[in-house]
């Protein structure tokens, strides 16, 4: 089976990443990281698929996919001097590169869609607005419920959604950029340079984001 991979770039140096759907944590070679700046000093055991063990460092590096389209996210690597590939990215790592789409590449001729991302930028102190907001730009049944089965609902569906799952563990440990704020799931990433956390949107409704974006031409 052929391996899915995807550039990705690390301060001035690229790197060929693999996407790893069993990995819990995403896997970076030491040789990357040089002189590069990062957040955390935490450390962690590592084993290969031959069971082979390594005690790294865990680190948070700004990165981003290297297309000049998409932003730099904070992704959490463990540090490994044995890596033989450049990077290994999680899938909840991947999708969080994926999401980050730098909104000045669209701004002169994506007036809506910079519209509905500003809208769905989630404030720290306002999470039960936003989960409110998305409900009501991504509903297409027309139900109505109060804030409370708005709120319940909307976690519930992020519990039960198969492609958080490795989101969800990472959030549970803290220094990454994913994080549980009263029971919802959110993630932090960088949009215009600027650092914002959001609530992190099911892939369906994710999807239908990204699709508007990809569907504009870019100049």
């Amino acid at each position: 089976m052929e391996l899915e991979t995807v550039q990705v770039k690390l301060g001035s140096r690229t790197m060929t990443g693999i996407i790893d759907s069993g990995a819990q944590i995403s896997v970076i070679r030491e040789d990357f990281t040089s002189g590069i700046k990062y957040e955390g000093e935490d450390y962690i055991e590592i084993s290969s698929a031959f069971g082979e063990r390594e005690t790294t460092p865990l680190r948070i590096f700004e990165m981003n996919i290297d297309d000049g389209v998409h932003g730099p996210v904070p992704v959490t690597c463990a540090v490994s001097k044995k890596l033989v590939s450049d990077l290994l990215l999680s899938t909840a790592a991947f999708e969080a590169l994926k999401e980050n789409i730098q909104m000045h590449k669209f701004e002169s001729k994506f007036d809506y869609y910079d519209t509905v991302k500003e809208e769905l930028e989630v404030p720290s102190t306002d999470i039960e607005a936003s989960i409110e907001l998305i409900a009501t730009e991504f509903d297409r049944n027309g139900s109505t419920q109060d804030s409370e089965e708005t709120r319940t609902s909307f976690i519930e569906s992020q519990m039960s959604d198969p492609t958080l799952s490795d989101a969800w563990e990472m959030a549970r440990t803290e220094g990454n950029a994913y994080a549980i704020k009263d029971r919802v799931l959110t993630h932090t990433e960088y949009i215009c340079r600027e650092k914002v956390r959001q609530v992190v949107l099911l892939k369906c409704k994710r999807d239908e984001v990204l699709r508007v974006a990809h569907e504009i031409p870019l100049a």
